[in-house]
């Protein structure tokens, strides 16, 4: 199963959750006992596609963890940037209200809003069968997010290199997408820290099997990665 992308917000007339009880119905249908989930290249996107698919290679549910702290840098943007940024975030173009932030060390401030993230349940249709995820460096945002769950919780083996981002905490959440005055070039600038409640390694998520697709395999048009979920 190769996933390209979370950001589904750029598809027309595509339904995620329909896709994806589709194909997990299909396997189902066909008796498949090992599944292979390709998110190379998949640079994240939206966090609910990310957790539907989850809900399917999940057999016992995974609880919200309601202890991560979001921190943000502006609580106003510049009056002098706003013609020239885009976002969703328009609250900080009037300016976050007191109440919903508070100081923190190192001139950041601490969000202070409920936690909207729910409990995984396994769907109907999970896959039962032994399931991988390929993955490697191109692996941020929504996809880091993916290969942390499954190494912590154990419902995929990760296969590849090591993932983008960061366990020590990454960037997101909302862009200001800040579009340079003469090249015209667009900078996108994250608006969130996930901090993590407890202190981790300073390196992406390590695969269980590191495996890289080397230059003469790729000239061979040899997938290294999948040979070995083949075997």
């Amino acid at each position: 199963m190769k996933i390209g992308t979370f950001a589904t917000w750029t598809f027309k007339n595509f339904d995620h959750k329909q896709w994806l009880a589709n194909a997990f119905k299909k396997l189902d249908s066909l008796n498949i006992n090992k599944l292979a989930v390709d998110i190379r290249g998949n640079g994240g996107g939206l966090t609910e596609p990310a957790n539907e698919l989850i809900s399917y290679l999940i057999s016992a549910p995974i609880a919200c963890s309601e202890n991560e702290k979001i921190l943000i840098r502006t609580v106003k943007f510049a009056p002098e940037l706003l013609p020239h940024i885009s976002t969703g975030a328009k609250i900080l173009e009037s300016g976050l209200p007191k109440e919903l932030y508070r100081s923190d060390s190192g001139g950041l401030y601490q969000l202070m809003v409920p936690n909207d993230c729910a409990q995984l349940t396994p769907n109907e249709f999970r896959f039962k069968g032994e399931r991988f995820i390929l993955g490697g460096p191109s692996n941020v945002s929504a996809t880091y997010t993916l290969l942390d769950k499954a190494n912590t919780y154990g419902f995929a083996k990760f296969i590849g290199q090591e993932s983008g981002g960061n366990l020590q905490g990454i960037n997101g959440g909302e862009y200001a997408f800040f579009t340079l005055p003469y090249s015209k070039m667009e900078v996108d600038i994250p608006l969130k820290f996930f901090k993590p409640a407890k202190s981790r390694p300073d390196s992406g998520v390590k695969p269980s099997v590191k495996i890289i697709n080397t230059q003469a395999d790729i000239a061979q048009n040899i997938d290294s990665l999948l040979e070995y979920v083949k075997q």
